[in-house]
């Protein structure tokens, strides 16, 4: 995917109030950064500077396997602290095959489901 299509969505979501990405997939680190540089760029353009409490997250799961990088960025991220009052929604974005839809869906709509089927990382 190119990067100039991607910056451009980045910022049609900044505009819609973004708060964080998780990327997952094949060359997902490279939508991360894609994603990052829009942000510092959206607030350059706007004079912002943005309090720790008011960040927006990016990370990538590039080694992980689709159920657990669903999982974390279902159970685990949330936006920070100044976000949170109004935060209500999570979009998932799938680009790429099929497939990847049809496992997610179930997913979602089904967070016991993803829940028994995900390995969260074990602390030793």
């Amino acid at each position: 995917m190119d990067d100039d299509f991607i910056r451009s969505f980045a910022r049609k979501l900044l505009e819609q109030g973004l708060v964080g990405v998780d990327a997952w997939g094949p060359g997902c680190g490279g939508v991360d950064t894609v994603f990052d540089l829009a942000i510092f760029d959206w607030d350059d353009e706007r004079g912002v500077r943005r309090p720790y409490s008011r960040h927006i997250y990016t990370s990538s799961h590039e080694d992980e396997m689709l159920v657990d990088a669903l999982w974390y960025a279902v159970r685990n991220e949330r936006p920070m602290e100044g976000y949170l009052p109004g935060w209500r929604s999570v979009l998932t974005v799938v680009v790429g095959p099929p497939e990847w839809t049809d496992q997610i869906e179930p997913w979602l709509s089904d967070l016991d489901l993803l829940d028994s089927e995900a390995v969260p990382e074990q602390d030793d």
